[in-house]
């Protein structure tokens, strides 16, 4: 039943495209505003009918929305929607490499997050995108991505002095798959102009722009995850 009222609605809502777009065409004053207005009223009866079949109550979504905690929202994140460069480490066949990738926040789609997407691109030249979402707590950045086609895990960046950093370069953490679906944890830079001057997306394999950026990660957070820390925590579980 209710898929067949989603398919009275989608026809009714074509009806009403098409008197807007007659009414666009029409050189006739008086008619074309009686056709879009006509055909306005239409296509936003059926979305409000829409909404109420499927559950949906944008009041509640939104109130609820703002309702989430710690997380800087309005106007204060308008310094932060830019694209920025993201170099991030990687391991394939056994060798590290640095790669970049883009993280677009230019596009405007919410007042409680930074929203836009990851672009990457694979040795062969292949891009992939991740729709990404940015929430600012404090000075720190949690970036979010998941990949528009395939099923691979979300990634997680974490950037802990991002609000002071971002006009510059900023130096976090990744939890993220690499090109053999094994989960890493490494060290990632945000950068708003290119390390170097190198734009080009994907593995890196300038010996000086390598070296430059392990010398960036110098400033990283202190981590307690080294392989020297591992085995002294081993050693003294055992005695």
């Amino acid at each position: 039943m209710q898929q067949r009222s989603l398919v009275i609605h989608a026809l009714i809502l074509i009806i009403g495209l098409l008197l807007v777009i007659m009414g666009i065409l029409i050189t006739e004053a008086l008619y074309s505003t009686i056709c879009i207005a006509i055909g306005g009223a239409v296509i936003g009866a059926v979305i409000g009918n829409l909404f109420t079949i499927i559950g949906f109550d944008p009041n509640n979504f939104m109130e609820n929305s703002h309702r989430l905690p710690f997380a800087t929202h309005s106007d204060k994140l308008d310094d932060f929607r830019s694209k920025y460069y993201c170099y991030y480490l990687s391991k394939s066949n056994g060798e590290y490499k640095w790669r970049l990738g883009q993280l677009n926040y230019e596009s405007y789609h919410s007042a409680l997050y930074l929203t836009g997407y990851l672009k990457i691109k694979d040795d062969e030249g292949n891009s992939y995108v991740y729709s990404n979402i940015g929430m600012i707590m404090d000075n720190r950045l949690v970036a979010i991505s998941k990949a528009v086609k395939g099923n691979q895990n979300v990634s997680v960046l974490l950037f802990p002095k991002f609000t002071t950093e971002f006009s510059t370069l900023s130096v976090g953490t990744g939890l993220y798959e690499n090109w053999h679906s094994k989960d890493m944890l490494a060290p990632v830079v945000l950068s708003k102009k290119p390390v170097l001057k190198h734009e080009k997306l994907g593995r890196i394999d300038c010996d000086e722009i390598n070296e430059k950026l392990w010398e960036i990660i110098k400033d990283m957070p202190e981590t307690h995850l080294s392989k020297e820390t591992i085995l002294a925590y081993s050693k003294a579980q055992v005695q």
